[in-house]
């Protein structure tokens, strides 16, 4: 049986303030007491980010959020969207831009009204792009400044590429 190449923990909260929220549109560090989990892993005493594929396993009775891939059916995924407490799109690299797509989709095809949270490896320059496509939290990669993101996220004027509702 080959070995799983997925870490069973892939993202912990970090102690340094690295999740941004937006809160009533303005952006804010934020304590992070959700953790990514890898399918088999055990969730702890944080509240679970749960892949897709593990949903169905997940613990009753108990907030939980849903992890989408950028690969990952949206469709499939619409009909979990009652139960999650936020939904997680993880970006496995900054040149990987799939997740806007999947951002866009769960906030203007499937109504997703509550958290939309961009993990894995998001930089602070990708951060407004990633806000105009729905997205309201960001667990910042590390070496990233929570400063700097803050500053991104707040500046106003145009940006760099011309805004598009679409991503």
């Amino acid at each position: 049986m080959p070995e799983n190449p997925m870490p069973r923990q892939l993202h912990r909260p970090r102690a340094d303030g690295r999740l941004i929220r937006l809160v009533d549109g303005q952006p804010c560090l934020a304590a992070d007491d959700w953790e990514l989990l890898a399918p088999g892993a055990s969730a702890g005493s944080r509240h679970p980010i749960l892949h897709l594929a593990s949903w169905a396993l997940r613990p009753r009775g108990r907030a939980c959020g849903l992890w989408m891939e950028p690969d990952d059916d949206v469709e499939a995924a619409a009909g979990c969207l009652d139960e999650a407490a936020l939904v997680a799109v993880r970006f496995p690299s900054f040149r990987d831009a799939r997740g806007l797509s999947v951002a866009h989709r769960l906030r203007r095809q499937h109504g997703w009204g509550g958290e939309l949270r961009a993990v894995g490896d998001v930089l602070c320059g990708q951060l407004r792009q990633m806000r105009r496509c729905g997205f309201d939290s960001f667990a910042l990669a590390a070496g990233q400044v929570p400063e700097a993101a803050l500053k991104a996220l707040a500046a106003r004027g145009r940006p760099h590429s011309p805004q598009r509702s679409t991503p």
